[in-house]
């Protein structure tokens, strides 16, 4: 290999071929073979192998790989001459930075090295990283830096030491010198705790020197690094051989800095320094709510930050902090003081109530943590957040009443542990007071709360009023529906969503609840009788089902309908079996109704029809068979019709020497006069046909005629 002289004006690339392995040397032949080959990584043209066709990034990485491999039979000879070549006058950015990548893989090979070697590389890469920070020096820096991080972990009391000797108080040290203290706290967690105090310490009377935001920034993200460090250390006591500092020792080191950093460096009007302050509070706070004596004075600066939410800055991390306070004041059963109660409530819920400004980010996520600072709220103070959600109410503002209800259903829907029955029935009351409000994002959002009453298990606190005003919604919102006007498109669409969440709020509640009223039973099945929406009955049918299935009855419908004659007209078995089958004769319509419908039938077999109960156990398995293996484009209208009135001649041969027989025929015949349209509900008009003896109550069954 031709060798480069330093410093030669030529081209390196024309003067060096491929590295090739170094042979063993004196320190002056190693230094000038490393030479050599980092003028080979700093060549950006070098040529191209002739034998393995190698480009110039296929050189640097061997030229690299020649140096490290050669450190592995002499390491000292390899460091020394890396350090002499740091040393030469003039030497380019890319030169250091290449070396200072060799040195830390050499370091992380070999481990332990010698102390004067050491103690040399130390020295300069302090110095490096403390010299003028322009655009190329940060680059140099931070090279620096992680060199004397690497050289840490086997050598750290020097490169603390060196540290050490540049952070002096009531003296601004360097921006490098914080960084690399962070690194090594968080890198040799155990070996930094016993400079950890006076490491904050130092840096606290530093911070009336600091005027420069970077700097500022700075500091913030190493007090992130060293909390972090600190929590991790308290994790693990038990690998610890140093002096133990307590949880408590730490927390009085901290708080005179979280003071400041809150009342001094929260107010810069640099967003990227409010920035810093904000995240670096989280690891902080984790430290220091812990203590009995600090945590009231830390309550005394949540008006700092709630005033910061008008100041421009992210509102998540805002909201992060303040959540992290609200929590632990639960978990500590030390509340905030009340007499800030009135900023912390307005101060969040005008955030759920209004649209999030443009250069919000992170908005859903905030609102995310909003909720969770109310359940903490609720859980404090549940009296005094209640009142205040009236206020609220009071003002009728759509956006403001949907914000609050929304706010109770996520109380509501608390997790373990679960909210006391007091804070439930509070916060029923308010929903109470907006139960008139005829806006369709009310009504969703109310209907939305009672089916989180029912998932949450509060069940005995819907019956009533909730299950009225689902009944009203469900009948309001299909009167709707079906006399809809062409020209209120939009109305329209607003009374489909609340007839959606109306669906879902029954569904949740028959399939939930368990030991229900038969106020809610009586009054679905009222409206299969009565609405014309019939898109809404596949639902309605299903949740009918399940509804019955949860609650055992013991008593008939008729009997059913004695007891609760007084609210709901329960229509007599053979109309309630009539407007089913009239129904089924499509049985794809309203997504699948047909077999939603049997289900029904199935279920209230013994309260519609006692005598033909048996028989449907048999007869309906058998017509839900037929529909689930068709689709609405494959099943044959003709077959369908006879399997129905099959099935009706069937049934009613079990009513034979009775008039309930005639009285169905007179159902089915009303039935299918309703429909005044022509539409697949009339594709059977015949009704059932009886024929009468002349005598008595004698009947006698004729049979049930197809469609002609």
């Amino acid at each position: 290999m031709t060798e480069a002289v330093v410093g030669s004006n030529e081209d390196p690339a024309e003067e060096t071929e491929d590295p090739e392995p170094l042979e063993p040397d004196d320190d002056g032949g190693t230094f000038q073979q490393v030479t050599n080959l980092l003028n080979i990584m700093d060549s950006g043209s070098a040529k191209t192998d002739a034998a393995g066709g190698a480009g110039p990034d296929m050189r640097k990485m061997l030229a690299s790989v020649i140096i490290t491999e050669k450190a592995t039979t002499e390491p000292s000879a390899v460091i020394n001459a890396l350090i002499r070549c740091l040393q030469v006058p003039e030497i380019s950015t890319q030169r250091k930075v290449n070396i200072y990548n060799i040195l830390q893989e050499i370091i992380q090979q070999e481990g332990e090295l010698e102390d004067q070697g050491v103690q040399r590389l130390v020295a300069i890469a302090s110095k490096e990283m403390r010299e003028s920070l322009e655009v190329e020096g940060y680059v140099k820096a931070e090279v620096a830096s992680d060199t004397l991080v690497a050289l840490s972990r086997n050598h750290f009391n020097l490169v603390m030491y060196e540290l050490q000797h540049h952070l002096k108080p009531l003296n601004l040290t360097d921006e490098f010198v914080i960084v690399t203290l962070a690194k090594l706290a968080n890198g040799n967690v155990f070996e930094f705790m016993p400079y950890m105090g006076i490491t904050l310490a130092t840096i606290f009377t530093m911070l009336r020197l600091t005027n420069e935001a970077k700097m500022c920034q700075v500091i913030c993200s190493a007090m992130e690094t060293f909390c972090e460090t600190v929590q991790f250390y308290l994790r693990h006591l038990e690998d610890s051989v140093y002096p133990v500092m307590t949880e408590d020792q730490f927390a009085m080191k901290l708080f005179p800095m979280y003071r400041y950093f809150v009342t001094v460096w929260l107010r810069n009007h640099n967003p990227e320094v409010k920035l810093g302050v904000i995240k670096s509070l989280k690891p902080m706070l984790t430290l220091l709510l812990p203590n009995d004596d600090l945590r009231n004075q830390l309550y005394d600066y949540i008006p700092l930050l709630l005033a910061e939410y008008r100041g421009g800055l992210e509102a998540l991390f805002i909201t992060q902090v303040l959540r992290q306070i609200l929590e632990t004041s639960v978990t500590t059963n030390s509340p905030v003081p009340q007499m800030q109660l009135h900023t912390i409530f307005t101060e969040l819920h005008v955030q759920v109530c209004s649209k999030a400004p443009a250069q919000q980010q992170y908005g859903s996520q905030n609102l995310a943590e909003i909720v969770h600072c109310f359940i903490a709220l609720a859980r404090s103070y549940p009296k005094e957040l209640m009142k205040f959600f009236l206020g609220q109410m009071e003002m009728s503002q759509e956006a403001i009443r949907v914000g609050t209800l929304t706010l109770i259903r996520a109380i509501v829907s608390a997790a373990e542990p679960r909210m006391n029955v007091r804070t439930i029935y509070l916060a029923i009351w308010v929903v109470k007071t907006t139960l008139s409000d005829t806006r369709f994002k009310v009504r969703m959002a109310i209907l939305r709360i009672i089916g989180q009453l029912a998932l949450s298990g509060y069940q005995d606190r819907i019956k009533g009023w909730g299950l009225k005003y689902v009944s009203m919604q469900l009948t309001l919102s299909t009167y709707k529906l079906t006399n809809r006007r062409e020209s209120f498109y939009q109305r329209d669409l607003e009374e489909k969503m609340v007839h959606k969440v109306t669906m879902d709020t029954v569904r949740i509640i028959t399939s939930s609840v368990s030991g229900m009223t038969n106020e809610f039973w009586l009054r679905l099945l009222c409206y299969i009788m009565e609405t014309d929406h019939t898109e809404a009955l596949t639902p309605i049918c299903v949740s009918l089902t399940n509804l019955v299935e949860r609650q055992p009855r013991t008593k008939g419908v008729e009997a059913s309908v004695a007891s609760n004659s007084r609210h709901v007209d329960l229509p007599a078995p053979q109309k309630l079996l009539a407007r089913l089958l009239v129904l089924m004769s499509s049985p794809y319509k309203g997504e699948g109704r047909g077999i939603a419908m049997l289900n029904l039938l199935r279920t209230l077999s013994q309260s519609i029809a006692p005598a033909m109960a048996d028989m449907w156990e048999l007869e309906i398995p058998l017509l839900v068979k037929y529909l689930e293996e068709h689709t609405e484009f494959t099943w044959n209208q003709k077959t369908w019709e006879d399997k129905l009135i099959q099935f009706l001649r069937n049934s009613l041969k079990k009513t034979r020497g009775s008039n309930w027989s005639l009285r169905l025929s007179k159902e089915l015949n009303n039935q299918i006069e309703s429909f005044d349209s022509p539409s697949l509900e009339k594709v059977c008009p015949h009704s059932v046909k009886t024929v009468q003896t002349g005598r008595g109550h004698q009947g006698q069954w004729d049979g049930v005629p197809h469609c002609g």
